[in-house]
């Protein structure tokens, strides 16, 4: 190969790292994709419910009190299924249902403080946003589903 043919190809390769390099630049990763989404929900429900200034602080101390009662039951349910695996490694070979059932448990209060959040967010509403929040509880599947299909 000559060196012209070398120059040739080192320029390309030279142009197609500088590209890519540019591309990174110009669309950053997003470090934090859950915060994003979580963001992106909760200024779609108060724009969708016309929230005022003091109906969306409101909104986000709910919001704040739900993160923290649901931190912490997904805490229990981690340290549960910790010990049920733990059976494992100490060679219990049958399935332990009273760890099951707990975790079973925690997972039903989850859904129960989803609910009870919910019905807060209803209960922030005026009456003339009450119709807002019937449409919004039929989009909200939708928009947690279509959440739930890019995580994977």
């Amino acid at each position: 190969m000559n060196r012209s043919k070398l120059y040739i190809i080192v320029i390309v390769a030279l142009l197609i790292s500088n590209a890519i390099l540019i591309a990174f630049m110009v669309f950053p990763k997003h470090e934090n994709r859950r915060e994003d989404r979580a963001h992106s929900i909760k200024t779609k429900i108060a724009e969708k419910l016309e929230f005022n200034e003091a109906q969306v602080v409101a909104f986000e101390e709910l919001i704040e009190k739900h993160r923290g009662d649901i931190n912490k039951t997904d805490e229990d349910i981690m340290k549960t299924k910790r010990l049920l695996f733990k059976q494992l490694k100490i060679g219990h070979q049958g399935t332990p249902d009273s760890l099951l059932s707990q975790i079973a448990s925690y997972q039903q209060e989850a859904e129960r403080i989803k609910f009870r959040h919910l019905i807060g967010i209803k209960n922030l509403c005026t009456l003339a946003q009450q119709d807002n929040f019937d449409d919004l509880m039929d989009e909200l599947g939708d928009m947690l589903e279509r959440g739930r299909r890019r995580k994977k």
